[in-house]
């Protein structure tokens, strides 16, 4: 298990962190 493996859920919550990231720095 590498870091280039990564499993569907771990680049789920990836996009869904940077969705989130996204969202605050346009309230911000």
């Amino acid at each position: 298990a590498g870091a280039l493996e990564l499993p569907w859920p771990a680049r789920a919550l990836m996009r869904a962190a940077a969705k989130v990231m996204t969202t605050t720095a346009h309230r911000v």
